[in-house]
């Protein structure tokens, strides 16, 4: 019980409520309601802050032939979930590799640390094609990655 009235109380004092009943009646279902609603509000903080780091992460964009390498804007599609801590804490960097002809079907996921790509796969982990891995390279020689 001390473990949900610490943590309901955490939470309420991260979202500002300053009407918190100290001790309620139902503790458990106090705390799990307040945990919804501090994931909705943690989840819009994050969405905010990949928006403002797509914004400055423009510069690792690229295009070449007829394929564009994007910052996404939102962290969705396929396997970037889990990529999402690792984005804003800076640690790495989710851009999408599409075709030019259609930008909004999934292609390739490529992963950047620092001036490395460091993985790069389609649909179902499946391994880049010779066009993608020549993409990747004129990518690497353009930003001057390792």
């Amino acid at each position: 019980a001390r473990v949900y009235l610490a943590d309901y109380l955490s939470m309420a004092n991260d979202m500002g409520y300053t009407n918190v009943e100290r001790y309620p009646k139902s503790l458990k279902l106090r705390h799990d309601v307040i945990a919804m609603n501090h994931k909705v509000k943690i989840d819009e903080i994050n969405k905010a802050k990949w928006r403002d780091i797509a914004k400055e992460k423009s510069d690792l964009e690229f295009k070449y032939k007829n394929m564009r390498l994007i910052y996404p804007n939102e962290a969705e599609g396929h396997c970037v979930g889990s990529y999402v801590s690792s984005v804003l804490s800076g640690n790495s960097d989710i851009l999408f590799l599409r075709k030019e002809d259609d930008l909004e079907k999934s292609f390739y996921t490529v992963e950047v640390r620092g001036n490395r790509v460091t993985q790069v796969y389609g649909r179902s982990n499946s391994p880049a094609t010779s066009e993608v891995k020549e993409f990747i390279k004129k990518y690497k020689e353009e930003k001057e990655f390792d």
